[in-house]
């Protein structure tokens, strides 16, 4: 369960900017979901026009409406949606051989991946 602050981030001046932003997005989210709800679905029954109308709004919120959530799945996904579409800079993707040797640890064997799932190859340049 996700837990919000209290206080707004800009209080906070010395914690590290991911966590400030989530703090932040944690703080405004619950407060403005339910105002993006309510515009979201006014504009999306307006046929093309609405979702762009929608896609204007100047306050992000990652809010998953049609997808059959509850409330509180709702609520969840759009603080984890919005942070990780606002902190995309600050992300540190990993190879899958780099996950695999921090799960197994030093001297334990690791998972392998299995030949049904596909992988990712990235280009060498």
């Amino acid at each position: 369960m996700l837990q919000h602050a209290e206080v707004p981030v800009a209080a906070d001046h010395d914690a590290p900017f991911p966590e400030r932003l989530f703090r932040l997005v944690s703080w405004y989210v619950p407060v403005w979901l339910p105002i993006d709800t309510v515009l979201k679905s006014i504009l999306f029954r307006i046929p093309r026009l609405g979702p762009m109308l929608a896609g204007l709004i100047p306050i992000p919120c990652w809010n998953y409406l049609r997808m059959g959530l509850s409330y509180r799945q709702r609520f969840e996904w759009a603080i984890l949606g919005t942070f990780d579409a606002l902190g995309a800079r600050y992300d540190t993707p990993m190879t899958a051989a780099k996950v695999e040797r921090m799960v197994a640890g030093p001297g334990r064997a690791g998972p392998s991946a299995s030949p049904s799932v596909p992988t990712a190859s990235w280009p060498t340049s």
